[in-house]
């Protein structure tokens, strides 16, 4: 009976575990953070197809090196890289997962053995009703998922930080192998600030694996919700800062225990601004649109896309997306990462909102993207 309980509690698609970690962790905050101190000094090389760049920062630091020197310093910085693109895929593929024969080195272990439930067994007799069995049975799971991610902020702040603290140990004695201390000064003065913060934030991330206490939430303004996702969409993506037109009139307040799906919703689509409008080094012009209709919330996100982009193409790609954003096709792709997000969107405003919804995507012939969602009846307060 518990491992029936526990493989709901862990893979339900609607409101399991795993699901909660590929919506709020997996998909695109934890690397965010993890990254956001070490791209803000310039240390993470980006790549273009399968090249790799050194950062414009990092090439005008360093402006002074012969290009001997500079060649040296970006074979350094793209070990540096790997090293910790490496270390962020192994916490998203195989630690930050329910542990299972899929998955066997994930780090929350729920399914324990029949021998190791004998607390819970010892509370339940011939009068316990069914209700209470339940309940015993999902605070187990609760406990032992709290077990787990003790185990995991120990080996985020101790494995993740000796590992990168390693590498940016490397990455010092490597560089100064070839090139003297003085002339590396401004990279190293930045190794040394990016280390400090790195430490910062994972303290930071370590936190988020608790179990939350503050459910109750105080009625919200819908302007809060933008503020919080572009703050969370600046932590992520250092160096891709996102200055939308905000278009936001919404006059009256949301249910509290909306926030985080909203947050999440905006959060998501916003992503979608950067990654999927075709730039490079550019941050495409964007306009968050938000109005009370009624009594629903209507949110209309567009950005422009880049001339590397064919719209017919695109056009096709929404048609397709809009028609996987059902039951059926977003329960199946709710607990993966990659792609749009859209069926995490999907997840939350059904499951977590519990509010009807829609989703539209439109192309336009000027190159404009357009992502028109729509969550009703909200039941806002004056």
């Amino acid at each position: 009976m518990y491992l029936d309980v526990a493989n709901q509690f862990a893979h339900n698609p609607a409101y399991g575990l795993d699901t909660h970690l590929s919506t709020t962790i997996r998909h695109g905050a934890f690397e965010g953070d993890i990254r956001r101190p070490l791209t803000a000094e310039g240390l993470l090389c980006r790549t273009r197809k399968k090249v790799f760049y050194v950062p414009e920062m990092t090439i005008r630091r360093l402006s002074h090196l012969t290009d001997g020197e500079q060649e040296h310093v970006k074979k350094c910085l793209v070990r540096f890289t790997m090293r910790v693109e490496e270390l962020i895929a192994n916490y998203l593929e195989k630690l930050l997962l329910v542990k299972s024969r899929v998955s066997p080195e994930g780090m929350f272990d729920l399914f324990c053995e029949a021998d190791s439930l004998g607390n819970v067994s010892e509370t339940i007799n011939q009068d316990t009703t069914l209700d209470e069995v339940a309940d015993r049975l999902v605070a187990q799971c609760w406990e032992m998922t709290d077990s787990s991610m003790e185990k995991i902020r120990s080996d985020l702040s101790n494995s993740a930080r000796a590992s990168v603290d390693s590498a940016f140990t490397a990455l010092t004695q490597t560089l100064e192998e070839k090139i003297s201390r003085e002339r590396l000064l401004p990279l190293t003065d930045a190794i040394v600030r990016a280390r400090t913060e790195f430490h910062a934030a994972v303290d930071v991330v370590s936190e988020w694996f608790r179990r939350p206490t503050d459910l109750i939430r105080e009625p919200f303004d819908f302007d809060i919700a933008v503020h919080v996702s572009l703050r969370q969409i600046a932590n992520c993506y250092v160096g891709y800062q996102i200055s939308p037109i905000l278009d936001v009139k919404v006059g009256a307040k949301l249910p509290g225990y909306m926030l985080d799906g909203v947050c999440e919703i905006l959060f998501i689509l916003l992503q979608n601004v950067l990654i999927h409008s075709g730039y490079e080094d550019l941050v495409p012009e964007t306009i968050v649109f938000a109005r009370l209709d009624n009594d629903d919330i209507l949110i209309e996100i567009t950005n422009s896309l880049s001339d590397a982009i064919c719209i017919e193409e695109w056009r096709t790609r929404a048609a397709a997306a809009m028609a996987r954003y059902s039951h059926d096709s977003a329960l199946r792709l709710a607990r993966k990462e990659g792609g749009s997000g859209l069926s995490k969107v999907w997840r939350i405003a059904e499951f977590d909102l519990r509010r009807p919804h829609s989703l539209a995507l439109t192309v336009s012939d000027d190159r404009q993207f357009k992502a028109r969602f729509r969550l009703c009846d909200v039941g806002t307060e004056n």
